[in-house]
């Protein structure tokens, strides 16, 4: 079994990755930085997925191979929505949605030409459900990336390739923790840890776990439902 992961250097994108290749999967990883598992590097291609041509490079070297497609890449600039610039706007839309969005549809192109099936986990995050200052750009992107799930798992049924989301709350990971070196992210912090019923920040190998389950057989009868892992963050909104 190979699956192709996005973002996979560092963060839940690597600790998916981990999640996979301990289970004797093959993986890809795709990111523009390089992955700090010197273990995992001889599996990465090191591409901008912005780029046109990259992206193209990595359909036709990875969805003829892929049965798993995850899509974690993604930025999360925090950044009051009258300071946004049409650039910042543009940018997160891109990588966050429009880049998932491609990379779905061509790895389900290739499926459907095969006449077989396949998976797709989009990571989205709670952002897409609780509004929270500073990130319109931001969560719009992961709003639209749940309901572009939901309309593919719908159109993509009938082939057998079943599309979902795994949405994070907050999860330790070297992109969290950078927030903690301000005060405005300290406060945002820890707003969003007295929310939490299970008191707690998420694992990154927590998230992991349940993008293997959605991936695995385990979960050959769901499509089209976005999977919180988020210590019950949502349960009161």
């Amino acid at each position: 079994m190979f699956a192709a992961i996005t973002g996979g250097a560092q963060g839940i994108g690597l600790a998916i990755a981990r999640r996979f290749t301990a289970a004797g999967w093959e993986v890809a990883l795709v990111d523009r930085h390089l992955c700090s598992d010197r273990r995992l590097q001889d599996a990465q291609l090191v591409v901008d997925l912005t780029v046109k041509d990259s992206l193209a490079q990595v359909v036709s070297s990875l969805a003829p191979r892929a049965d798993v497609l995850v899509n974690a890449a993604g930025i999360y600039p925090v950044t009051a929505a009258l300071s946004v610039t049409d650039e910042e706007w543009r940018a997160v839309v891109e990588l966050n949605l429009t880049v998932p969005a491609s990379l779905s549809r061509e790895f389900a192109r290739q499926w459907i030409a095969d006449a077989r099936g396949g998976s797709i986990i989009n990571i989205t995050s709670t952002a897409a459900v609780v509004p929270r200052q500073g990130i319109s750009h931001y969560a719009s992107t992961k709003a639209g990336l749940n309901m572009l799930s939901r309309v593919l798992a719908n159109e993509w049924g009938r082939h057998g390739i079943r599309v979902n989301c795994v949405a994070p709350g907050v999860i330790d990971t070297p992109t969290a923790r950078a927030q903690l070196y301000t005060d405005t992210g300290r406060k945002d912090h820890t707003a969003k840890l007295a929310r939490i019923p299970l008191g707690r920040v998420g694992r990154a190998d927590e998230v992991a776990s349940a993008v293997f389950y959605l991936a695995s057989d385990e979960a050959s009868y769901i499509t089209g439902t976005t999977l919180f892992v988020d210590g019950g963050y949502t349960c009161g909104f």
